[in-house]
C-alpha cells in the first residue's frame, strides 16, 4: 500500500483562539516543568525525555502564531501575534531562571552511568540543554539570576546585552555569543578576518575589483557585468526571459532531482492566504513523504516586506516513534501577475529564489528525534551555508539554459546532492556543522573556495565557472 501524505497544517486563527493557544502553551509548559523538578531520581526517560517531547509538541502551535506577524493582512491578528511572541519568549526567559528545573537535567548530565547509555543526539541533547540553561545564569548566585532574567527581556539594548554577558562570566557580549558556535572565541573571528582582508586587500588591486565593491549585492553585480559585455541590456530587458512560473518549475526540477526527491503541487489547500501555493515533497520513489512546502511569493500590503524561509513545523520523532513531518514556508515579494503579464523575474529576483529554497530544503531534509536540532536550529554561522551554495546556479555560465524559456539542460549532480543531503542537511544540529562539511568533503574545510572566488572574479571575470556540481 503507498503511503498517504499528512494533512497540511491549519491556519485559521483568530484573536481569540490565538490568546487560548497562548495561554494552553503556558499551561501546558509550566504543568510539565513542575512534574520535572519533582522528580526524586532524574534520569533521561523521566527528566529529558518528557522536557524534550513537550518542545517538540509546543514547537508548531509557536511557530503558527509568529507567522501570523510577517503575512497575516488582518491588523488585529498582526498586533496579537507580535504581543503573544513577546509573551512565550517572556516565559521562555523565565524557565530558564528556574534552578529546580535545571538541577533536575544536571542531575542527568552528572550521571555517568546514565550518559552512556544514550545515542549520540540524546547525549548531545542533554548537553546542549545544560548548556543552554548555564548561558541563562544557573551558576550565578539568585539574587543575580533573577537581575539577569530581567536584563533578557529587554536585551534589544546594547548596553544590557554587555551588562548581561558580564553577569554570567563573559569578557564582553561577543565571548558570550561565541560560546555555541563553530568560531569559539574573538580571536579565532578576527584571525579568521585577517585572512580575509589580506584577501580582500590583494583583490582590491585589481581594477575589476574596484568596480564590483562599489555596490556588492547580487543585482548590481550582474548589471555591471551586462553593461560590460552587452552594452544597452538592462536587467529588466533579460527579466521577459524568466517568467515566475516556468523559472520556478525548473528551479524545483533541479532540486528535485539533485536531491532526490518528487516534488508535487497540491491543489486546494487553505493557507493564510490565497496567493500561497503548497507542494508535497516525496523520496523520489515515493517511499516516504519528506515534508510540506508553502511559497508565498507576491508582493501584498502589511507583509513582511523582504525575503526568507519560515520553519512552520520542525521535522522529528516523537515519544512512539511516529514520525512527525516538517513544514517550511518562503516568503518573497516578486511582482504579481496581471491578465495581460505575467510575473517576471529579474536575475537578482532568481538568486533570492535559489537562496531561499537553499533553506526550505535544509528545513524538510534534516532528519532528528529533537526539534532543538531540526532545519536550520544550527550553529548561527553556519545557517547560511547551504543557501549561499545553492545560489550558485544562478552564477552557471549557462543559467539561462537551466531556467530560462529557451530549455532546460540537466546539469545536476544527484550523487553529490544525496551525499550533501545525507551528510550535511540531514544531521542538523545533532552534531556539529563542521563534522558534516568535513565527511562530505572527505577532508578538512578550508578559505580555499572564498579566496579563489575573489581571484575568478577581479583576474578575468570568469567566476562564473564555479559551479553547484562541485564540492566547495
Amino acid at each position: 500500500m503507498s503511503p498517504v501524505a499528512p494533512p497540511t497544517l491549519v491556519f485559521d486563527c483568530t484573536v481569540k483562539n490565538i490568546t487560548e493557544l497562548t495561554d494552553r502553551i503556558i499551561l501546558k509548559q509550566k504543568t510539565v516543568y513542575e512534574q520535572i523538578s519533582s522528580v526524586e531520581t532524574p534520569t533521561f526517560e523521566s527528566v529529558i525525555k518528557p522536557y524534550g517531547q513537550l518542545e517538540n509538541e509546543v514547537y508548531e502551535e509557536r511557530q503558527r502564531i509568529a507567522m501570523l506577524h510577517h503575512v497575516s493582512t488582518d491588523n488585529k491578528l498582526r498586533e496579537m501575534s507580535r504581543v503573544a511572541s513577546k509573551k512565550l519568549r517572556a516565559i521562555l526567559i523565565e524557565h530558564y531562571a528556574n534552578e529546580k528545573l535545571f538541577k533536575a537535567i544536571e542531575s542527568v548530565y552528572n550521571n555517568n552511568q546514565e550518559m552512556e547509555k544514550l545515542d549520540n543526539e540524546d547525549r548531545r541533547y542533554v548537553e546542549t540543554l545544560v548548556k543552554w540553561f548555564i548561558k541563562s545564569g544557573q551558576k550565578l548566585p539568585e539574587a543575580k539570576r533573577i537581575e539577569l532574567v530581567d536584563l533578557k527581556k529587554d536585551i534589544k539594548l546594547v548596553t544590557l546585552r554587555t551588562e548581561s554577558a558580564k553577569e554570567l562570566g563573559y569578557k564582553n557580549y561577543a565571548e558570550y555569543m561565541l560560546a555555541d558556535r563553530m568560531l569559539k572565541s574573538t580571536k579565532e573571528v578576527m584571525e579568521l578576518i585577517k585572512q580575509f582582508k589580506q584577501t580582500i586587500k590583494e583583490a582590491k588591486e585589481r581594477q575589476e575589483m574596484q568596480k564590483m565593491t562599489k555596490k556588492n549585492s547580487a543585482k548590481n553585480m550582474f548589471n555591471m557585468l551586462m553593461s560590460k559585455w552587452m552594452p544597452g541590456i538592462t536587467d529588466e530587458m533579460v527579466a521577459k526571459y524568466f517568467p515566475l512560473d516556468h523559472v520556478l518549475e525548473q528551479v524545483l526540477q533541479i532540486f528535485q532531482n539533485m536531491f532526490g526527491l518528487r516534488i508535487a503541487k497540491k491543489e486546494g489547500v487553505s493557507t493564510w492566504h490565497k496567493d500561497v501555493q503548497v507542494y508535497e515533497v516525496w523520496e523520489a520513489d515515493r517511499s516516504a513523504f519528506v515534508g510540506h512546502m508553502y511559497l508565498d511569493l507576491f508582493k501584498r500590503n502589511h507583509k513582511f516586506n523582504n525575503a526568507g524561509a519560515m520553519q512552520l513545523q520542525a521535522g522529528y520523532t516523537n515519544g512512539d516513534g511516529r514520525r512527525i513531518y516538517p513544514a517550511a514556508a518562503l516568503l518573497a515579494n516578486f511582482d504579481n501577475p496581471s491578465l495581460s503579464k505575467p510575473s517576471l523575474l529579474t536575475h537578482s529576483d532568481i538568486v533570492v529564489l535559489f537562496h531561499e529554497l537553499g533553506h526550505v530544503f535544509h528545513i524538510l531534509c534534516s532528519r532528528v528525534k529533537w526539534v532543538s536540532f531540526s532545519g536550520m536550529n544550527v550553529e548561527h554561522e553556519f545557517i547560511e551555508t547551504p543557501a549561499l551554495m545553492m545560489e550558485h546556479w544562478a552564477w552557471e555560465p549557462h543559467f539561462e539554459n537551466i531556467v530560462g524559456i529557451y530549455g532546460a539542460e540537466g546539469i545536476d549532480n544527484p550523487q553529490t546532492g544525496k551525499e550533501f543531503r545525507e551528510m550535511v542537511l540531514g544531521y542538523g544540529a545533532s552534531r556539529d556543522a563542521e563534522e558534516g562539511v568535513k565527511q562530505f568533503l572527505g577532508r578538512e574545510y578550508n578559505n580555499e573556495a572564498f579566496e579563489n572566488l575573489f581571484a575568478q572574479t577581479t583576474q578575468n571575470n570568469d567566476w562564473l565557472k564555479l559551479t553547484a556540481n562541485e564540492k566547495l
